[in-house]
């Protein structure tokens, strides 16, 4: 991996340091840490069992190693200026880390994955008015610094560069990183954001490719030095398409403020299939994603001229840029009708792209929620004539889109849960629980197949599928009957059937488990347990496994934020672990609370929560170093309330004719 970094940067890993060593240690509260020639990881970051770990805890293990060695030249070799920056060293080490990986494990396709991991993480973080930029000039405080290293710097860093490349072209990108990586080492190793952009226009004012050659310092800025991200709705009349353009923002806004009517230089791609051309014609326009025109900051509006007789519109190409997209009704008609007929048409990054978008519009109450819902139903298929979507990430973003909905309404009416078991399941087979016909080590991993088979059994599961919940059961009974010496638990469904067996299993399981986490030797394992034990319907159940977090001898201090997610994930453990974190504030680490309260506080949608949460948070002092978790899990409460009011009777009918056979 260095040998490959250091041919892609032209600057070998050697001419700074002899030797590089990594090293595992069981608490390390960082993750991992890119020290110069000694880098240091939490063991389930670095350490992998064949047997015990996961395709998923190898893939893990492969990106935090890839992360750290990215560093090397992006945070090591060149680093920013001030914390202020941050994402220069965080943002590039996360865009590196999915390419690096492909090196050495391309069969794994990795790159069918990065807006899950990075796009989507980063839109979601970026969609409320706390949200932070990714340059913030006012960091001086250590919470102000600590603030710096969350979703923003890494994920819409990593999704920003992304756009950069893809407006460049692969090869110009690289090249210009050559020489500004040369040249910052030469001028003593640090930088600047807007020292990077320059490295850019130089490169491209050099090659003089039309549409390209742009000062990058002007055209790209915002997306650096201001919070959000835009929307772009195209509509069209008279064969002509006009593109406005909002800031996207969840939650009741002040129109007029001045955050609200932000406006960005958008490097707009579309595709405008025509009368006569072929599902392989419009799918091969679709390889590359040049800018058909720019949407300048100062316009009102952007104009395109349409061919006469087009069928539909597909904007934001390969998803590509960072921005969402919205269109007329008529037009995600005929999208919809695409997908039901041949999505094979439509490039899958966009297949992704159009459900997350749709999901995320209604979320908004800026499209009905019935074209989210119609939308995704093309997933399982239409028997022998249109076969199910066989990829992962389009499987995902419904799978993501269905939780929030699930987490507003879930446990008030059955209209959800009929309509998922209605599309997952029909992809579901139990024949799903076997890993090796995706899955052998070294010989052939699947990487995206097995993930798939993982998502649709967690949520087969999930949604009450009675034949993947009794596979759970049975095996986790199985293995516990055979006292784990000769059945052994699949690692890569381990934690399914600890979650789902306990969920639907007695408190033997349970007990059981409990007994097992005691045992076992690999910290993975014990993850998985903790998790399983977090699924539990009973009370004292769940009440026991979160004063276990109390005990840094039995859970780790770096796991304690696990057990809290894990614990509020179904509806029987939420209040609790609220309660719990309430109770033992200042018992729990320091440095896990922010997470702690961004997984257990987002997710409430009353008023009686808002006002209780605003509570503890003024009886702590609002300028704590979580204030800033603090800001935007009340910004999603406040979303969510809105939300309940508007949207949740629609969304309910939308389910309910979604559902019917």
């Amino acid at each position: 991996m260095t040998d490959h970094f250091g041919q892609l940067f032209n600057m070998s890993y050697k001419l700074y340091n002899p030797k590089l060593d990594m090293v595992a240690v069981p608490d390390f509260d960082a993750g991992a840490m890119e020290n110069w020639g000694l880098i240091v990881y939490r063991e389930i970051l670095m350490l992998y069992r064949q047997g015990v770990s996961s395709a998923e805890d190898k893939k893990q293990v492969a990106r935090v190693v890839a992360h750290e060695l990215a560093h090397q030249w992006f945070g090591n070799a060149v680093t920013c200026s001030w914390w202020s920056e941050s994402f220069l060293n965080e943002g590039f080490a996360s865009f590196l880390e999915i390419p690096l990986v492909e090196v050495a494990r391309p069969r794994w396709n990795l790159g069918l994955t990065f807006t899950l991991s990075e796009t989507r993480v980063a839109f979601d973080a970026d969609s409320y008015e706390t949200s932070l930029p990714l340059y913030n000039a006012n960091v001086m405080k250590h919470p102000e610094i600590d603030n710096m290293f969350g979703r923003i710097t890494y994920q819409k860093g990593a999704a920003v560069l992304r756009m950069i490349e893809a407006f460049m072209g692969k090869d110009n990108f690289y090249a210009a990183l050559n020489t500004y990586l040369a040249e910052r080492v030469a001028a003593g190793g640090m930088t600047t954001y807007k020292e990077l952009l320059e490295a850019f226009t130089v490169k491209m004012a050099a090659l003089n490719i039309p549409g390209r050659k742009v000062d990058f310092n002007e055209r790209f800025d915002e997306w650096i030095s201001t919070s959000g991200f835009p929307l772009v709705t195209f509509t069209a009349a008279n064969n002509v398409l006009t593109m406005r353009q909002e800031r996207f923002l969840l939650g009741t806004v002040n129109a007029s403020s001045p955050a609200a009517k932000r406006a960005w230089n958008i490097p707009l791609t579309f595709v405008v299939r025509t009368a006569t051309e072929s599902d392989a014609d419009v799918l091969a326009r679709q390889t590359e994603a040049k800018p058909v025109l720019w949407f300048e900051k100062t316009n009102a509006t952007a104009i395109y001229t349409l061919p006469s007789g087009y069928k539909w519109i597909l904007a934001n190409v390969r998803n590509f840029g960072y921005y969402r997209v919205n269109y007329e009704v008529s037009n995600w008609d005929r999208l919809i009708e695409q997908l039901q007929r041949a999505p094979s048409a439509i490039h899958v990054f966009s297949r992704v792209q159009l459900i997350e978008d749709s999901f995320s519009l209604a979320r908004k109450g800026l499209l009905d929620y019935s074209i989210p819902i119609r939308l995704i139903q093309y997933l399982p298929g239409a028997g022998t004539v249109v076969p199910a979507e066989q990829e992962y990430p389009p499987w995902s973003a419904a799978i993501n889109g269905l939780q929030y909905i699930e987490s507003m309404i879930g446990d008030s009416n059955n209209s959800l849960k009929l309509f998922a078991q209605k599309v997952i399941g029909r992809k579901y087979s139990d024949n799903f629980w076997n890993s090796t016909e995706v899955w052998v080590e070294d010989v052939n991993e699947d990487y995206q197949q097995l993930t798939l088979r993982t998502a649709i059994i967690e949520n087969a599961c999930y949604y009450d599928l009675s034949t993947c919940q009794a596979q759970a059961v049975q095996r986790l009974q199985a293995w516990r009957t055979a006292n784990s010496s000769t059945v052994l638990i699949d690692p890569h469904f381990k934690d399914k059937i600890f979650c789902y067996g306990v969920r639907g299993g007695t408190l033997v399981d349970y007990e059981y488990l409990l007994q097992q986490f005691n045992l076992a030797d690999v910290h993975q394992a014990k993850l998985a347990i903790l998790r399983g034990l977090g699924c539990s319907r009973d009370r004292d159940s769940i009440t026991r496994l979160l004063n276990m977090t109390l005990d840094f001898n039995v859970v780790r201090g770096q796991d304690s934020s696990y057990v809290l997610s894990y614990a509020s994930k179904f509806p029987e453990g939420h209040l609790l672990t609220w309660d719990f974190l309430k109770t033992h504030w200042h018992q729990l680490p320091k440095d896990k609370r922010d997470s702690m309260v961004t997984d257990v506080c987002g997710k409430f949608k009353t008023t009686k929560m808002l006002d209780e949460v605003t509570a503890f948070y003024q009886s702590l002092g609002t300028d704590i170093a979580e204030k800033q978790s603090f800001l935007s899990a009340l910004a999603r409460i406040r979303s969510n309330i809105e939300w309940m009011t508007a949207f949740a009777q629609p969304v309910l009918e939308a389910l309910a004719q979604g559902a019917r056979p």
